[in-house]
């Protein structure tokens, strides 16, 4: 693996541990049994998933490494595979920084994303 490549994934991880739900073993999993998806671009990784509501099927921007840059150029792919697969509209968790950036490719701010852990 090259030396970029393992710097995306350690941002992965770092992601999945701020969210605290997944291992990366856990989505190579779901990656392998196709409920996730891994997509590889210019200085950027983008895991997407699938999510099936009962009123819409939605492609969710899961988890992004690397270059917002990187990220929105494989925009374009990722989606005509969601619109394939069909999704209808897409959404995405990120940190409060892009809140500024997705307007220019046409995404909107709805709200945030609260979390209470039960102890």
């Amino acid at each position: 693996m090259t030396p970029e490549k393992l710097r995306l994934v350690g941002q992965l991880e770092r992601a999945l541990g701020v969210i605290g739900t997944h291992s990366l073993a856990d989505v190579v999993d779901l990656a392998k049994d196709r409920r996730a998806q891994i997509w590889e671009g210019d200085g950027a990784l983008v895991v997407t998933e699938l999510i099936d509501y009962p009123l819409c099927k939605t492609l969710r921007y899961w988890l992004i490494a690397g270059s917002l840059e990187g990220a929105f150029a494989m925009q374009p792919r990722i989606e005509a595979w969601g619109r394939s697969e069909g999704a209808t509209r897409a959404d995405a968790i990120g940190r409060r920084g892009w809140e500024r950036t997705p307007r220019q490719e046409g995404w909107k701010h709805l709200c945030g994303y609260w979390l209470k852990e039960f102890t």
